[in-house]
């Protein structure tokens, strides 16, 4: 994709035409959620970057519509307990 022929035409367009290109944004990137979130069962083992930047490792316990729910079980990220995250399908990776 070329992104400064993308910026030229952007020069070029009425703000009717940026609502409209805003619309379809919002809807591919709610596909691309909505396909990732498909992926991921109940009881999949995954990983992902906490707020600290340590990488997670979990199991899926909920699928939400927009999040999923990951409880780790270990002393990952400086705690012994249980932790559960409500992340974004599109930051995991399944083992």
């Amino acid at each position: 994709m070329d992104y400064n022929k993308m910026k030229a035409a952007m020069q070029t367009v009425t703000i009717k035409d940026v609502k409209v290109m805003y619309d379809m944004a919002n809807d591919r990137q709610r596909e691309l959620n909505e396909e990732a979130t498909r992926t991921y069962r109940c009881g999949d083992e995954v990983t992902f970057k906490g707020r600290r930047g340590v990488m997670l490792v979990g199991k899926i316990t909920k699928i939400n519509r927009k999040t999923v729910v990951v409880e780790c079980h270990s002393d990952q990220g400086g705690c012994s307990y249980p932790q559960v995250w409500k992340c974004h399908p599109t930051s995991l990776t399944r083992i």
